[in-house]
């Protein structure tokens, strides 16, 4: 700063008025101390954990189980939450929804009564929450590969806890997964249980299809010629290493194309 004729540094500029008590307040900036930078650090690098399971008196229950770990499946190592009460009640595997969901926040907040009689493993299929990292190289990130996933992670949960066979729980997606998987390796399994049940992919995906067009044609006429243009599922598959994906040439659409007066009196009403 310039006065007087003299020039001030800003340091200088706050220290006198600091000094003078002029203008108020100013508060010098102050670096972390080496202690903030250690612990900071230290928090960083802890690993990961779930709440203990306790009793009434706030003591970790006594065979119990409560911990983040990670499993071994198509070669990448995959996240896996396994909580319950006593490892002695029988294991069930969690299938998620999706593809790409991952319910830990939801098993904990939802079902914690389920780890009184199981022992709940909550599996991050690849791809998905602390899986996430394992979702490259996508193009090998297959239907049948996520089966085998399922399968592998259920041959860890028998080793470990010592039983021939564990529940399978799938919800939405999961339940898909589910069947697909018991249907290859029934002997794994004592039951499945189907929550949100799949029945048809292509037929969900088409009601998906009409909705989202519906609503198009009502608030987003561009959006809606683009859906038109795409078809109804199923689409051609498509990748960044392949050309782009081809116009639709579907005769019969679940949906019928609307031109664009139909459409203005659709908004309209």
């Amino acid at each position: 700063m310039r006065g007087s004729g003299a020039v001030v540094s800003p340091r200088q500029h706050r220290s006198r008025r600091l000094a003078t008590g002029g203008g108020g307040c100013v508060a010098e900036p102050r670096s972390l101390p080496d202690s903030g930078i250690l612990l900071l650090a230290a928090l960083v690098a802890r690993p990961a954990r779930t709440d203990p399971i306790v009793d009434d008196d706030g003591a970790v229950l006594a065979g119990s189980i409560a911990e983040l770990t990670t499993v071994r499946a198509g070669g990448k190592e995959l996240g896996l939450m396994i909580r319950g009460t006593s490892t002695e009640n029988p294991v069930v595997l969690f299938l998620a929804g999706g593809p790409g969901g991952s319910e830990r926040g939801a098993m904990r907040k939802h079902l914690e009564a389920l780890e009184e009689t199981f022992t709940v493993a909550t599996w991050d299929q690849r791809g998905t929450g602390t899986s996430y990292g394992a979702l490259d190289p996508t193009g090998t990130l297959t239907l049948e590969g996520q089966v085998s996933d399922t399968i592998e992670v259920t041959d860890y949960l028998r080793e470990r806890f010592a039983t021939d066979r564990i529940y399978l729980l799938g919800q939405s997606w999961g339940s898909t997964l589910g069947i697909l998987a018991v249907q290859e390796a029934p002997e794994r399994y004592v039951a499945f249980i189907g929550v949100g049940q799949m029945v048809s992919q292509l037929d969900t995906d088409r009601i998906f299809y009409g909705d989202t067009l519906a609503w198009a044609e009502r608030n987003d006429p561009a959006l809606a010629d683009e859906l038109e243009a795409i078809g109804p599922p199923p689409t051609p598959r498509c990748s960044t290493t392949r050309p782009p994906c081809p116009t639709s040439t579907r005769s019969t659409p679940t949906t019928t194309p609307r031109t664009p007066k139909a459409r203005e009196a659709s908004r309209r009403t």
